[in-house]
């Protein structure tokens, strides 16, 4: 009985091994000697030994393959070959391999180890790009091509090694190069710590140490030329020297890196757009001589305490200093010419000198600057001028700037014609303004949350004051000249401690919320007033006395125009011209007899 059990089993295993056999030679889609396409869900694969080609996509997306033995008679690996096998560990590849094709290992992220045998000549575009988990890579001598990205996105490798005799490559400090060493072609992402270039490289080109983040040091030889967009966003680089040979560094070249300080060659002629912008801990900084103008955004939101800029310097672009909080002192020196747009704003400047020399100045170069207290212009500069710390034209007939942190007594001098718009915005420890008889307008916002603001003279001149004027200052009367016709949208409205307005019998209109939300107690509405707003004297919980000295037809006043039911009661038989008071908390009003 138990011999012919065992003979039983021996015929079964002889069945079965030409029956697994067969069927794994199914999962092999051939064309000729080349596998087109592997259609199994085998973890572990080996591939025949008639195969002399690998196909472009062959195991593409196998996420179940895990181990693959390539037999010594295949001589290519074509495109995507085994790209997106994401649970590959392990792949043996011959010496009788010569090409590895574009994208062939692409997102292995389960592959920590590759051998790239002798027999290799060219490796493809993204060969090997988004394996993860790849810690170390040898390019043996026989390889004379390496595709674009071919390491790229592989977050553990933290080197790459060359055969001394590769015609084409060569390594140094884990860095692959060109044979000369004069061109950096991959510097792998897992690099940490301190690297050292060698006096052979002559540039430094966009992207070359892209993802790098474990670099806290790097030394650039003179050999070194320029520095494309190299270490953007490297937030552990805290220390970098640049060699004498540097003519230009490219923008964004050190941009969001953790640089404490720099120190600039004198054969630096340009710096780039934002090239240390974002530099938070950046303190300091040496310009040197050669440098002839400062790009846009270049030392942006920087950590800067103190910057010279030396005199060399022509121009200073858009936004060059932008958002440096800790920046409180800056000399421009007599060689500028212009200043861009916003090249201050929102800075921690407290006083600013234009030298003679600067013919513009940009849109909001000063903006949002709130401990800035004043401008000093030069006395020979041809287009601009100041007094007591603000900003004009060269006639002084336009304000160019308001410091936000004016303080105390402002009296405009008598050449300025016009308030612009946003003029004193936000001065909040503006607390007396003369505006002179010159001035025939004041622009919309002008004094717009000056919150300190408590008395303002305008003089007979000032024909129209637009909206928003004097919205949420510190007001606490005011006298609107004869010469207004008009008064713009929510002029005064916010304005809780302002208690008494006179306005003029030249006032035609009350616009919308002019007065809303204020802290009016009685207003007297002269007979020139042919319309009220809506919510023109909305939530003026104060107000208890109003009186009108003219006609207001029911189309030309709001239900909302007034707190409680004085309208109703204007417009009523009885009603019209005459002084209406109620108690405070009342929305019930009296007319008087």
């Amino acid at each position: 009985m138990k011999r012919k059990t065992i003979v039983t089993v021996l015929i079964l295993f002889a069945l079965f091994i030409p029956l697994s056999l067969y069927s794994q030679s199914q999962d092999f889609q051939m064309s000729g000697t080349v596998l087109v396409r592997y259609r199994g869900n085998a973890g572990n694969v080996t591939i025949p030994s008639s195969v002399t080609s690998i196909g472009n996509g062959a195991f593409h997306g196998r996420t179940g393959l895990m181990i693959v033995t390539i037999p010594s008679s295949v001589t290519s690996i074509g495109d995507s070959a085994f790209q997106g096998c994401v649970s590959l560990v392990i792949v043996t590849i011959p010496s009788s391999v010569t090409h590895i094709g574009n994208y062939a290992f692409q997102d292995c992220t389960s592959l920590t180890n590759v051998t790239i045998p002798s027999s290799v000549i060219t490796i493809g575009d993204s060969a090997f790009s988004g394996c993860t988990s790849i810690t170390s890579v040898t390019i043996p001598s026989s390889v004379i091509t390496i595709g674009d990205s071919a390491f790229s996105g592989c977050w553990s490798l933290a080197s790459v090694t060359v055969d001394a005799n590769n015609p084409n490559y060569a390594s140094e400090g884990g860095i692959l190069y060109n044979k000369a060493k004069t061109e950096i072609v991959y510097v792998p992402i897992g690099i940490s710590g301190k690297v050292t270039l060698p006096n052979s490289v002559t540039s430094i080109g966009d992207d070359a140490f892209r993802g790098c983040t474990s670099l806290t040091s790097v030394t650039i030889p003179n050999s070194v030329t320029s520095i494309g967009r190299a270490f953007s966003g490297f937030t552990s680089l805290n220390s970098v020297t640049i060699g004498n040979g540097v003519t230009s560094i490219g923008a964004d070249a050190f941009s969001g890196t953790g640089l404490t300080s720099i120190t600039i060659p004198s054969s630096v002629t340009s710096i780039g757009d934002s090239a240390f912008s974002g530099c938070t801990s950046l303190t300091s900084v040496t310009i040197p001589s050669s440098v002839t103008s400062i790009g846009n955004g270049v030392f942006a939101n920087s950590g800067l305490t103190s910057i010279t800029i030396p005199s060399s310097v022509t121009s200073i672009g858009d936004s060059a200093f932008s958002g440096c909080t800790s920046l409180t002192s800056v000399t421009i020196p007599s060689s500028v010419t212009s200043i861009g747009n916003g090249v201050f704003a929102n800075s921690g400047l407290t006083s600013i000198t234009i030298p003679s020399s600067v013919t513009s100045i940009g849109d909001s170069a000063f903006s949002g600057c709130w401990s800035l207290a004043s401008v000093t212009v030069d006395a020979n500069n041809p287009n601009y001028a100041s007094q007591d710390g603000i900003l004009y034209n060269k006639a002084k007939t336009e304000i160019v700037y308001v410091p936000i942190g004016i303080s105390g007594k402002v009296t405009l001098p008598n050449s300025v014609t016009s308030i612009g718009d946003s003029a004193f915005q936000g001065c909040v420890s503006l607390v007396i303004v003369t505006i002179p008889p010159s001035v025939t307008s004041i622009g919309d916002s002008a004094f717009y949350g000056c919150k300190s603001l408590r008395s303002i003279t305008i003089a007979e001149g000032v024909t129209a004051i637009g909206s928003r004027v004097f919205y949420n200052s510190g007001l606490t009367n005011i006298t609107i000249p004869s010469s207004v016709i008009s008064i713009g949208e929510s002029a005064f409205a916010e304005c809780g401690s302002l208690v008494s307005v006179t306005i003029p019998s030249s006032v035609t209109s009350i616009g919308n919320g002019v007065f809303a939300n204020s802290g009016l107690t009685s207003i007297t509405i002269p007979s020139s007033v042919i319309s009220i707003g809506d919510r023109a004297f909305q939530e003026c919980t104060s107000l208890t006395n109003v009186t009108f000295q003219g006609t207001i037809y029911r189309y030309d006043l709001f239900v909302s125009s007034f707190p409680g039911d004085l309208r109703d009661k204007y417009l009523a038989v009885n009603g019209g011209i005459g002084t209406y008071t109620r108690s405070r908390g009342s929305y019930t009003w009296t007319k008087q007899r």
